[in-house]
């Protein structure tokens, strides 16, 4: 593993995450408030099997810069972009898979659609399909829901313990990968690296962003892993949601039974095999 800092833009430096010795080939985008190293499970399992990837630290997020401002789609896709033109020739693959976790789905699809010559398929992660303002109805019934908890006072060890508990399938590296959301202050308690200022401004972009019109304009390979559990409450809609892809896209859909929003912490080997499998038939390969 090696961790090196692009700058992308003055005084602006993204935190990029890079594993495997052959060129990269799959590159790893996190959820709204998570972090590169929650992919660690997945990105070791691929370089086990001899595959590069690079897992970024968004703008804000993680160890990387967190600017006043750009935390708009346009300015984070130019992140990016800015990111793989920074990438040295050799360390590039033929192809470049792209995976993106919830809110990440939505931003590699930004990607995707702004940047298509940087994208050969991608991958959403239990993201990039439901249309928030369609399952709320409003911006203060979705802002009520989905506004984080405050955990002013929590330690570090308060939290990891939370999470063993609500999390007891999830490994050592996923736990820690979590953990990385946070940062320690003077007192010992942690914080969020996302301010909460930033985390609102960007759910409300989510609020209103149309992702079946986004993905219609595609000209890349969609594949949707989706987490799922009988008592979400926005499941229905997901449903809905599913079936107007698949009139607007040649998408493809893999259920996770009983699962947690997090599938690449809770299930990194068998999303990197199918992350690997995509990247193969990219390849005219079979394993």
């Amino acid at each position: 593993m090696q961790q090196i800092m692009v700058e992308t833009e003055p005084q602006v430096s993204l935190n990029v995450v890079t594993r495997g010795d052959s060129p990269i080939q799959f590159v790893l985008i996190h959820g709204l408030a998570s972090n590169a190293r929650l992919w660690d499970g997945v990105a070791e399992i691929l370089a086990e099997w001899g595959y590069g990837s690079m897992a970024i630290d968004l703008r804000g997020h993680g160890e990387s810069s967190k600017p006043a401002g750009g935390y708009n789609h346009e300015t984070i896709c130019r992140d990016l972009k800015a990111v793989v033109d920074r990438t040295p020739e050799e360390w590039r693959g033929e192809h470049l898979v792209w995976l993106g976790q919830s809110w990440g789905a939505t931003v590699v699809c930004e990607f995707a659609l702004r940047y298509p010559e940087e994208v050969d398929s991608l991958i959403l992660v239990d993201g990039g399909l439901v249309d928030l303002k369609s399952a709320f109805g409003d911006w203060e019934s979705c802002k009520l829901a989905l506004t984080p908890p405050d955990l002013t006072g929590a330690t570090a060890s308060q939290l990891e313990q939370w999470i063993r508990k609500s999390h007891p399938d999830w490994s050592d590296v996923a736990i820690a990968g979590t953990l990385a959301n946070m940062e320690t202050i003077d007192s010992g308690t942690i914080r969020p690296r996302l301010s909460r200022q930033h985390h609102m401004e960007i759910l409300e972009q989510l609020y209103n962003y149309d992702p079946i019109t986004t993905i219609a304009k595609l000209a890349v390979p969609v594949h949707f892993l989706l987490a799922d559990k009988p008592s979400s409450p926005m499941r229905n809609q997901r449903e809905s949601a599913m079936s107007s892809m698949r009139e607007v896209s040649q998408a493809s859909f893999e259920i996770f039974e009983n699962s947690d929003h997090d599938l690449h912490a809770q299930h990194p080997r068998r999303v990197a095999s199918i992350a690997r499998d995509i990247l193969l038939n990219l390849d005219g390969e079979t394993l």
